[in-house]
């Protein structure tokens, strides 16, 4: 540990100012080391928000998981349909092309996925418990047999063994191959059954048997209802399941009447609670006790609402990435260091490092890269000749930080929408082919430019920069340079440190021998004057 003489020593000498200037060079690198590093921060945090914000208007326009997404066509409908009956069973969404019209709909049955128990309860003694799913000669009966030294099994042996089995049964009635270590489970083919599932039910109290999906075939593979041979399925040492036939569910599909304002009628008969007629979707979730009536009509403010703010937030976007781009780099403003802090005030602080941090991505290439596939985006034409401009959306004649940037007529869009709805959706939504980078609808190419910069683990700005908290965060090419940086700094400020203590122990040094000097000249001085 080095002992430190600081400040006015006894000979006089200034130590802490001595050593002070002594290390200003040295502390000069240093504090550069650490300016440099900052920058280089700065340009990460900048490059970050930018990643967050291009996800943020990903997510609330080009998810296609979002019900509400753009990219999704069922948003493009201009008809609403109201019903008599708002709590009724049928529901209608007009979809891009839908008329205005008006329908009755009668649903006399909704499509259901066939099931069945087999409960805790229903196990006897000495004997077995089975379960039937269907009905008819075609029903699939499920039989759990007690081994034949086993007749008199309990109920509370049989349920234990139902739960025991219930992942087996799962497995092995969607599989044809499942094994389980050496001894083959399955004794025959079940294409019979691969759409079933079998599912302990806490609620249910026991295994539920069901079909994966509704209406005709829900358990068949053979579209022809055909029975098929039966099976033996090895659950449990004592216990096997048998079944004995296919399935014949046609009696859960859906049935229902749709008949337009002419009269004119569709008896739809269907696996599923949803169909679609003339641009119309029609959603059933039960029965009519009347005929529900559906009338449609023109409405494009939920659509054009929508096309409002996906221009704003895409010129909020755009315009915070413009300004990083154009604005200009002082580099009198470097970060300030500790002493300069310790000099200024909070709010001249503020200022300065607000100074400090501008300009550090001025003609970025990888934001002028994502600004260029925007731009060329909306610069989008559909194949009937539909561009942005013809539905209000003009570009806005300030090339400065608004370059490529919009405005909007409202009012025009809403003629637009009104008179070519289909176009407008094809417009936003044509499919990109191979050729992403030309080819598609304004929200396929805007989808493809944030995946190639911001969205992805593999993203060019993502890999540059990173994501705080995600695997990018230490792996991305700024973090691994901070990384570096900081150990360089952390080695500086150790040598720092060694040199520092150098000079004290050097000025104690000499402190101490001009002290000795010292007290030998009083001692001489002393001992002459004695003498005389």
């Amino acid at each position: 540990m080095t002992t430190r003489i600081s400040g006015l020593s006894g000979s006089g000498l200034d130590i802490d100012a001595i050593v002070k200037e002594s290390m200003k060079p040295y502390q000069l690198k240093f504090d550069t080391a650490k300016q440099q590093r900052d920058v280089v921060k700065y340009q990460q945090e900048q490059y970050r928000k930018i990643i967050s914000d291009s996800r943020a208007f990903y997510s609330k326009y080009l998810d296609v998981a979002k019900t509400d997404s753009m990219m999704k066509s069922s948003n493009y409908g201009v008809v609403k349909f109201t019903s008599s009956d708002t709590t009724g069973p049928v529901s209608a969404t007009g979809l891009p092309g839908a008329s205005v019209d008006s329908y009755t709909v009668e649903v006399k049955q909704i499509a259901e996925k066939a099931s069945n128990t087999l409960t805790d309860g229903a196990a006897g003694t000495g004997g077995e418990k089975s379960i039937v799913i269907g009905t008819g000669d075609t029903a699939v009966t499920i039989k759990f047999a007690a081994d034949a030294s086993d007749g008199n099994k309990t109920a509370a042996a049989y349920n234990a063994e139902v739960t025991t089995m219930k992942q087996k049964l799962n497995d092995s009635l969607q599989s044809s191959t499942l094994t389980v270590g050496d001894k083959a489970l399955i004794m025959g083919k079940l294409s019979n059954l691969d759409k079933v599932t079998a599912k302990y039910s806490s609620f249910s109290k026991g295994v539920v048997f069901s079909a994966t999906s509704m209406g005709v075939g829900g358990y068949n593979a053979d579209a022809t209802n055909t029975p098929k041979a039966s099976f033996t399925l090895n659950s449990l040492a004592a216990d096997e399941v048998t079944v004995t036939s296919s399935i014949d569910v046609k009696d859960t599909q859906a049935i229902a009447k749709i008949t337009n304002s002419k009269g004119q009628s569709i008896d739809y008969v269907g696996n599923s609670n949803t169909t679609t007629i003339d641009g119309v979707q029609f959603t059933f979730s039960g029965k009519t006790t009347s005929d529900a009536t559906l009338v449609g009509k023109l409405d494009t403010s939920d659509l054009k609402n929508k096309i409002v703010s996906f221009v704003n937030d895409y010129n909020t976007l755009l315009q915070s990435i413009n300004t990083k781009i154009y604005e200009k780099r002082d580099k009198s403003y470097m970060p300030l260091t500790d002493d300069q802090k310790a000099s200024m005030t909070d709010d001249q602080i503020k200022k300065w490092e607000t100074k400090a941090q501008t300009g550090l991505l001025r003609k970025d290439s990888y934001l002028e890269s994502l600004t260029s596939s925007m731009k060329s985006a909306m610069r989008t034409m559909s194949d009937s000749g539909l561009d942005l401009e013809e539905m209000g959306i003009t570009p806005v004649k300030d090339y400065t930080d608004k370059n490529g940037m919009f405005t909007i007529d409202e009012d025009k869009l809403t003629k637009a929408l009104e008179a070519n709805p289909e176009k407008v959706k094809d417009l936003f939504l044509k499919a990109s082919t191979s050729d992403k980078a030309n080819d598609g609808g304004i929200l396929s190419k805007l989808y493809n430019a944030f995946q190639a910069s911001t969205q992805s683990t593999t993203s060019a700005i993502v890999l540059k920069a990173g994501v705080e908290g995600g695997v990018t965060d230490i792996t991305s090419l700024l973090s691994k340079d901070l990384a570096k940086r900081q150990t360089a700094i952390n080695e500086m400020e150790d040598q720092l440190t060694d040199r520092e203590n150098a000079l004290y122990s050097k000025y104690s040094k000499l402190e101490t021998a001009l002290s000795q000097l010292k007290s030998q000249q009083s001692s001489l001085s002393s001992y002459f004057s004695s003498g005389s």
